[in-house]
């Protein structure tokens, strides 16, 4: 299952870069929460999937981004953690629910 859930990360994060928008961004990371759910990921793996994506966007050098990039990976970074928050808060996460 990690090693799926690590390539279908990976697939994010190329997303992630390429996107033309800051709401693209979001589309893009909602659809991919959206599609693990839909294929019935147990709500503990797409915690840990949020925390790895997040911790692998932390580890990219902007030196080494362009300026649309950086910006991508600064609104999925939010993004995710704003997600994450919700997630923690919610009462659906004791019955294993996103």
């Amino acid at each position: 299952m990690s090693i799926l859930l690590n390539e279908y990360g990976a697939e994010l994060i190329s997303k992630i870069l390429v996107a033309g928008s800051q709401e693209e961004v979001k589309f893009i990371v909602n659809n991919s929460l959206k599609n693990l759910e839909q294929n019935k990921v147990n709500a503990e793996h797409i915690a840990g999937f949020i925390d790895t994506t997040i911790t692998q966007l932390e580890t990219f050098n902007p030196m080494k981004k362009d300026s649309k990039q950086w910006s991508n990976i600064k609104m999925a970074r939010i993004h995710l953690q704003h997600i994450k928050r919700e997630f923690e808060l919610s009462p659906g996460k004791k019955e294993g629910k996103i």
